[in-house]
């Protein structure tokens, strides 16, 4: 994706935020976040590509867990932790998005002039589709969330497998625009979801410890 597509979905996702859980992520952290990888060095060793790097973006979505937690029972800390959690969030979009998107996922690299005019003109056009025709953000519509306990390697494994099985639904999809940006958004949202409902259930668990 260009960042102008990652922006497209990040901004989908913060209305998904607000409209599931009542939380207002800071907007300019989100979108900053979710084309940070494509601008900062600190990213040049974590491919976009799914092999690469799974195993840095399950265990970055895993620690946003406790954070979270916070942000969702408003706290005093939430104000403080909204503006990295934010950011955080963006930059984990920004590779769930990649994993959902033709040039990456069919591991299209730039390691020729045919490749990388391959990929970069996918990316121009997927951006066109996007822009023409948003995301479909009612596809998270009326889902329920309910609090999720697990222990932390049990939502490793939880959230591995939930990115791994919707890598594979995609592959076998036929190439399109539409799949990839009902695809990239429709991750995002399932695995913000995921996050939220073990934040919930880490809050009820610290409750009754401190009870």
């Amino acid at each position: 994706m260009v960042p102008e597509t990652h922006r497209i979905v990040a901004g989908g996702l913060d209305q998904y935020f607000k409209s599931t859980f009542g939380v207002e992520l800071d907007q300019t952290k989100l979108l900053r976040g979710s084309i940070a990888p494509d601008i900062y060095s600190k990213y040049k060793f974590i491919p976009h590509y799914y092999d690469e790097s799974i195993d840095y973006i399950v265990e970055n979505i895993v620690r946003l867990v406790p954070y979270m937690s916070e942000i969702l029972l408003d706290t005093p800390w939430s104000k403080l932790l909204i503006h990295a959690i934010s950011y955080k969030i963006g930059v984990i979009s920004h590779y769930l998005c990649d994993y959902m998107t033709h040039p990456h996922a069919r591991r299209i690299r730039c390691t020729s002039m045919q490749d990388l005019r391959e990929h970069l003109l996918y990316e121009r056009e997927l951006n066109r589709h996007v822009r023409s025709n948003g995301l479909d953000l009612d596809m998270a519509n009326g889902e329920v969330s309910h609090p999720l306990f697990v222990e932390r390697e049990e939502l490793r494994v939880m959230v591995k497998g939930k990115i791994e099985s919707a890598v594979e639904t995609y592959l076998e999809e036929n190439i399109s625009f539409a799949n990839d940006a009902a695809s990239a958004y429709g991750l995002n949202v399932t695995i913000m979801k995921l996050v939220c409902e073990a934040a919930y259930g880490y809050a009820v668990t610290r409750q009754v410890q401190m009870a």
